[in-house]
């Protein structure tokens, strides 16, 4: 776990590889992601939505910077889509596999 004192906070060097952060019901944040994707979203819903279809963890950095309550965003595949997973903690951070 990065130091958050420490950390960089500006993209591309807040990024880390190979980490996932899980929902575990209490980490994720819905918000309004229409206007970044149109797929991919929770229960196909991308007006209330921790996860959309993106094609770079830019759209992730950029999207989690204008959400005031997004702290932490990973990027990742799912059922073989790319995809932004946005989060207001890392408590449910783990290695990705």
């Amino acid at each position: 776990r990065r130091d958050p004192a420490t950390a960089p906070t500006t993209w591309p060097e807040c990024a880390e590889t190979d980490v996932v952060l899980r929902h575990h019901g209490a980490h994720a944040i819905f918000v309004d992601a229409s206007t970044y994707g149109h797929a991919g979203c929770f229960q196909n819903n991308c007006k209330l939505t921790d996860k959309f279809n993106a094609v770079d963890p830019g759209v992730c950095a950029r999207l989690c910077a204008e959400v005031d309550e997004c702290h932490f965003w990973s990027f990742g595949l799912q059922g073989g889509s790319k995809k932004c997973f946005l989060r207001k903690s890392d408590d449910g951070r783990e290695v990705a596999r």
